[in-house]
């Protein structure tokens, strides 16, 4: 059974493409009940190689229909706006909730790198990466993505990396 009538919309971006300001839109519409970055969808996409297939769409079914048991979320098109991460699942949201719509929201590859650039310097990062900071980086762009898939692109342990070149990548 559904828990609403209307079904929910999934929000999927890339970060820094305008998505929370789409976000605030549909809440101040008083047509949408829009939820921005739930948790578990971001510990599910981080920890998604750890998870069988049929897990992973079970655990996003039930999170998914425990977001409509908040005040105020019936009857209005419920849309979830999930972490940049969470595109890594995309699939797997669809089969777990396929009468859902599903949006992507995104901006050209170096406008993203940029944008992510900007907000790496307001934390205090330059353009080289340190040898902590790489990995970290890594993880958080490439939504924990395996550092074997850098085979042949760029090493996380050369003597210098820059920001640039691993968002590239990312």
């Amino acid at each position: 059974h559904r828990d609403t009538e209307v079904p929910t919309a999934h929000l999927f971006n890339t970060g820094h493409c305008g998505s929370t300001l789409v976000h605030h839109a549909l809440n101040r519409s008083g047509q949408a009940w829009c939820l921005s970055e739930p948790l578990f969808t971001f510990d599910l996409a981080m920890n998604r190689a750890g998870l069988a297939r049929d897990r992973l769409t079970a655990l996003l079914r039930i999170g998914t229909r425990l977001l409509s048991r908040y005040p105020g979320a019936a009857g209005r098109r419920r849309v979830v706006k999930h972490f940049s991460q969470s595109s890594t699942i995309m699939t797997d949201y669809w089969a777990a909730d396929p009468e859902a719509v599903f949006l992507f929201q995104y901006r050209d590859s170096e406008a993203w790198c940029n944008s992510l650039f900007g907000f790496h310097q307001r934390l205090g990062g330059g353009l080289e990466l340190g040898p902590e900071e790489r990995f970290f980086s890594w993880k958080m762009m490439s939504a924990n993505t395996p550092v074997s898939e850098l085979v042949g692109l760029v090493d996380l342990n050369a003597r210098t990396l820059t920001f640039d070149r691993l968002a590239a990548i990312a």
